[in-house]
């Protein structure tokens, strides 16, 4: 797969989580302070490192997991973490089971944030690793 088609492939697959309403792939604060469309809970990818061999293409990404925080912010802010914990891993999960791709150790970070609102959540930080695509046939 290309970085185009695995972008596509999570942003897909996160808009079928029955938590999702927005996923986007860019610079998370420009997107969640400068996006007036952004709906809760969103999901965000970040594109960080990406690596290349003969055989694989690695892809780096930060995946948030956005949601609003109400009016009992400590019990809300843990649930908030809790579920974004469970969507990240199911997005995660039906990445791996639906395209040939291995995804090494994944790092989960909780956090709140004010962007637009009063945020909390939590991201992964995940390196995907993808067979290359051979475009030239072998010579005989």
């Amino acid at each position: 797969m290309t970085l185009y088609q695995t972008i596509e492939a999570f942003k897909n697959i996160a808009l079928k989580q029955p938590n999702v309403h927005f996923c986007e792939e860019g610079n998370v604060y420009d997107l969640m302070n400068g996006n007036p469309s952004a709906k809760f809970a969103s999901v965000v990818l970040t594109q960080t490192q990406h690596t290349t061999d003969e055989t694989f293409d690695t892809y780096g990404f930060h995946i948030f997991y956005i949601d609003r925080l109400l009016a009992d912010m400590e019990t809300n802010r843990q649930q908030i973490q809790s579920i974004g914990m469970v969507v990240l891993n199911n997005i995660i999960q039906t990445f791996i089971s639906t395209y040939d791709a291995e995804i090494e150790q994944v790092t989960y970070q909780p956090f709140t944030q004010y962007f637009t609102c009063e945020t909390a959540g939590g991201y992964i930080t995940i390196n995907i690793r993808m067979p290359k695509e051979i475009i030239c046939g072998e010579d005989y």
